[in-house]
This record gives structure tokens, sequence and C-alpha cells, in this order.
């Protein structure tokens, strides 16, 4: 940051042609880079939300599928699970 006030000061005190023929063109290139690394790095965000919302997409597709494999015929598995646990104490 310091340096881009030190280019300010520079530009004003050489004067107009000055500011123009040289900060000018070189904060716009500094500017254009911060734009590209932004667009870059959406990007980069967006294909790696996508991929996550895959994978979960999948692992609760798995995670239903081996549920309702798995579920007893009657009664749920939560009452299940309890009679077990006070037979074992």
């Amino acid at each position: 940051m310091h340096h881009i006030i030190g280019g300010f000061i520079l530009g004003a005190a050489f004067g107009k042609t000055t500011r123009t023929t040289i900060w000018r063109p070189l904060l716009r290139g500094v500017i254009k880079g911060g734009l590209l690394a932004a667009r870059e790095a959406k990007s980069m965000t967006d294909a790696v939300r996508s991929e996550a919302s895959a994978i979960y997409t999948e692992a609760k597709s798995e995670l239903d599928s081996s549920e309702s494999q798995s579920a007893p015929s009657s009664g749920p598995a939560r009452s299940r699970t309890r009679r077990s646990v006070k037979k074992e104490n």
C-alpha cells in the first residue's frame, strides 16, 4: 500500500504529464492484475464448491441407501439399539 501512496505523491510532484504517461498505466496494470486474480479465485472457488456438492450428494445417497437396506422390518432402529444396550449392562 505504501508503494501506491508514494506513487501518488511522485505523480503529483512531477505534474499532470508525468502522472498520465507513467503512473496511470502502471496503476491500471496493477488494478487489472487484481481483477484477474479475483476472477481466477472465484473460478477456483466455484469449481471446489461444485465438486464438494457432488461428493456430498454421493455420500448422502450412499448413506440413505445403506440405511434403507440395513433397517429392520419391525420397529425403529433406535429402540432396538436401546434394548441391546440394556442387555449388555
